[in-house]
């Protein structure tokens, strides 16, 4: 995420610093350096970036197709010092937000025949989502399952998403039995 403003907002002043932060709290330039924010001057704007996974920022989710945007809060303070070494501080609200990005989860068969079982992963799940109810050839189960012979297990994986695998045996009402006849 990039934002620029004007470098001098007052051209009469001598020297100034910019401090950064996302939620209302402001950090110095190496703590800010620290957290991956990039402050540089160029053509007489300030340009700060802040990292997609910097700490502060918000995540939403939105539509059955899994997409999300972030929000951040961004805090901005210009300390100006004149040629008096009078210093004005010239602070910045302002609220970035990135463009719909897709967050697609996948499904994987990992079925092994000989378990008896049907085996299946739905993975890249972001970190706060999390799996209310599976649809099973038009029936809907709730999580928590209430059915015994369901297996679902929750796999944490580093990046901050997961994953949930499904086992469900041959044998379970919910699947669809086919007899297939060679002659």
């Amino acid at each position: 995420m990039m934002w620029e403003t004007p470098e001098m907002l007052y051209p009469n002043l001598d020297g100034q610093q910019v401090n950064v932060g996302l939620k209302g709290e402001l950090v110095a330039q190496p703590v800010a350096e620290e957290r991956g924010y990039i402050v540089g001057k160029q053509n007489n704007t300030i340009q700060i970036c802040i990292p997609e996974n910097a700490e502060g920022r918000c995540r939403k989710c939105c539509g059955d197709n899994l997409y999300e945007f972030y929000v951040y809060h961004l805090y901005l303070e210009q300390i100006l010092v004149d040629e008096d070494r009078v210093e004005t501080r010239i602070r910045f609200l302002r609220t970035l937000a990135t463009p719909l990005l897709p967050s697609p989860i996948f499904t994987e068969n990992q079925t092994v025949l000989e378990e008896n079982m049907f085996t299946v992963y739905l993975g890249d799940v972001p970190e706060d989502v999390q799996l209310a109810a599976v649809h099973l050839n038009g029936q809907e189960f709730t999580v928590p399952l209430n059915v015994s012979s369901f297996i679902i297990t929750k796999v944490v994986h580093p990046n901050n998403t997961h994953g949930y695998k499904l086992k469900v045996p041959f044998e379970d009402p919910v699947v669809l039995q086919q007899v297939r006849c060679i002659f």
